[in-house]
């Protein structure tokens, strides 16, 4: 029911990941939105999001990030300004003022997917950790913060955070 949203995580790709997800949350390839660390085979970051087969509005990064090494990746929509960024280590890399699809239009979403896809793409080839969510759009210095490892004065409306640090097994918890 988000319609304002903030993804952001930790993540080294350890390999090159083409079209390999970080996220990807829909009902099958028509509805969903998705992270990727390399769309095609460019290594460079991409998130998009799409409706009932509606085209895609995307948020892609304009250079390529280097394998073996962590980033800070990020990504909001909001709604009221119908723009959405992309963030990598804490600076704008993407912006699109044209992003009028927001998650809650997706409806209930019954696939969603830490790195794996939508699609019959590779599974996510590295690590990720520190996954965060809202159902708000964090503006510049709060996706700074975060990154950071501060917390946010106004933590409202954050809907996961999952810090993978369990130990063993294979469920990771919701620290919310």
């Amino acid at each position: 029911n988000a319609n304002s949203f903030t993804f952001m995580c930790w993540f080294k790709n350890d390999m090159e990941n083409n079209w390999a997800r970080i996220m990807d949350f829909g009902n099958g390839t028509e509805t969903n939105m998705f992270l990727t660390t390399s769309h095609g085979s460019s290594n460079i970051p991409r998130f998009a999001i799409r409706n009932d087969g509606s085209g895609e509005q995307q948020l892609s990064a304009a250079n390529p990030l280097e394998l073996g090494h962590w980033y800070h990746i990020a990504y909001t929509i909001d709604e009221l300004s119908n723009t959405g960024v992309l963030y990598i280590d804490g600076i704008p890399v993407a912006e699109n003022t044209n992003m009028t699809i927001t998650p809650s239009d997706l409806g209930v979403t019954e696939n969603n997917y830490f790195g794996k896809s939508q699609y019959n793409d590779p599974y996510y080839g590295g690590l990720i950790d520190e996954v965060k969510m809202w159902s708000r759009a964090l503006d510049s210095a709060q996706v700074s913060q975060s990154m950071s490892g501060m917390i946010i004065q106004d933590s409202n409306n954050i809907l996961a955070h999952y810090n993978f640090n369990e130990g063993t097994g294979d469920i990771a918890h919701d620290l919310t």
